[in-house]
This record gives structure tokens, C-alpha cells and sequence, in this order.
């Protein structure tokens, strides 16, 4: 699973920040396809680090994304169904690729529920901020799914007549991602989550910003918001790393 998710999230973060429109399920505006090559970089990152650490831990967690993306985004499809042209095999090749993902990342995180209880919540600073960070993404995320042109506060995107609801919606699968994901790690507490998760928000963080910079230059009429989001993505990724160097420093000294 890691394998494949490193390399398919290369292929997918290389093709999609370079705009391949056509190896996409249906079709986006520029903005949108960088946020996909966002999230496919955060799995490069994911996948990297569960080859090079084999931390069982880790390779739950990254697994847990998968169903905590999948599900949301599968709903958007089948809401948004009729933007799709299902004539086209990617279409399908999708369909199958997203199938086949799911169903082995849900049996991987069954089996490591059952060996492995989760350890719980902790009042110390990953705990604290994961929470925070898990809540805030979760309900960000929910609201744009469900009301993506009623959400233009939290997600101003949304108002543009280029955007549909389904690249919204494929928007906030990702910030549900991170909500749950991080709420996940807060729950289970498993040795190895943390830096995964933290290397993951760092390579969507820095893919995101990227592509926000270059919207900023092409729509100036978004640029504040544009570099408001991009900061706000680097410094939660930066918060995550400095959270989670800050603990592994005080478990070193004990």
C-alpha cells in the first residue's frame, strides 16, 4: 500500500500541478487541480516515510487517510454524478483504483484496531493540537461539502462561476481528511503517526501554497485570499512539525 501510494501520488502530484486535465476524472479549474497535486504529494510524503520506518503505526494511519478521503470524495461523485462523463475509461479507472485502495485500507485498519487498543487521548501538546487542528478541518471541511456556495466565508473559491459544487466537494474531502485524520491520531496515539502526519501536512502545505501563489498572479482579485490561505496552510504544516519535534526532544530526555 505505501509503494503504491508513493508512486501513484507522484505521478498524480506531477501531472496534475502541470494541469494534464485529461488523466482527471472530470474537468476543474486551474486552482482545483493543484489542490489534487497538493493532496498527492502529502501521499508521496506518507508513503516514503511508512517504506523507510515500517512503523506499523504509521502505515495505519496513512491507511486511515485513504478511507477518511475516499468516502467523502466517493459520496461527492455520486452526488455530483452528471457532471461526469462516464463514457470516458478514466472515468472507470478511477471507480476501480479508489475501490481497490478503500477496500484494502479498510481491512489493514480493522486488523491494527483489533491487535493494537487505541491509547487515548492526552492532555500534552500533540494531543492538544491535533484536537484543535482535527476539530477546525472537520468542521471547515463539512460546511463546504454541504453548502459549498453558502460556504464562500470559509472557502471564497466556491463563489467563482468556474467552480461546480463537485470541485468544492473534492476540496473538502481533503480538509475532512486532515480534520479526522488528525482526530484519529489524537485518539490512537500510536508510535510513528505523529511524524507521518505531520511530513503529510507539510507536502500538501507546501503544494498548496504554490498553487495559490500562482493563482494569486493569474486572478488578482482573489491575491488576499489567496496568500492568506497559503500562510495559513504553511504554518499549520510548520505548527505540526515544531509540536511534534518539541515532543520527541522531551520523550529523548526522560
Amino acid at each position: 500500500m505505501a509503494f503504491a501510494l508513493a508512486v501513484g501520488g507522484a505521478v498524480g502530484a506531477i501531472s496534475q500541478f502541470r494541469l494534464e486535465r485529461a488523466l482527471w476524472v472530470w474537468p476543474m479549474p486551474d486552482l482545483a487541480y493543484r489542490f489534487l497535486a497538493a493532496a498527492a504529494t502529502a501521499y508521496v510524503a506518507g508513503g516514503v516515510y511508512c517504506l523507510v520506518r515500517r512503523k506499523p503505526g504509521a502505515a495505519e494511519l496513512l491507511s486511515m487517510t485513504v478511507l477518511l478521503y475516499g468516502v467523502p470524495l466517493v459520496g461527492a461523485v455520486i452526488w455530483d454524478r452528471d457532471v461526469i462523463d462516464w463514457g470516458r475509461p478514466v472515468a472507470w479507472e478511477f471507480v476501480v483504483i479508489v475501490s481497490i485502495a478503500m477496500a484494502i485500507a479498510a481491512g489493514f485498519v480493522v486488523q491494527q484496531v483489533r491487535e493494537h487498543p487505541a491509547n487515548g487521548w492526552r492532555q500534552d501538546m500533540p494531543g492538544i493540537f491535533f484536537a484543535v487542528l482535527g476539530v477546525a478541518a472537520t468542521v471547515v471541511g463539512v460546511l463546504v461539502f454541504f453548502a459549498p456556495k453558502q460556504a464562500a466565508w470559509a472557502w471564497p473559491w466556491a463563489e467563482l462561476a468556474a467552480w461546480k459544487p463537485l470541485d468544492s466537494r473534492l476540496i473538502a474531502s481533503m480538509l475532512i481528511t486532515i480534520g479526522l485524520g488528525a482526530a484519529w491520531f489524537a485518539w490512537r496515539r500510536r508510535n510513528g503517526m505523529a511524524e507521518l502526519f505531520a511530513l503529510m501536512l507539510v507536502g500538501y502545505a507546501v503544494v498548496a501554497a504554490i498553487g495559490l501563489w500562482k493563482h494569486a498572479r493569474v486572478a488578482p482579485a482573489f491575491k488576499s485570499e489567496d496568500y492568506t490561505y497559503a500562510a495559513v496552510f504553511v504554518a499549520v504544516a510548520a505548527a505540526a512539525v515544531v509540536v511534534v519535534a518539541l515532543d520527541r526532544g522531551r520523550k529523548s530526555k526522560r
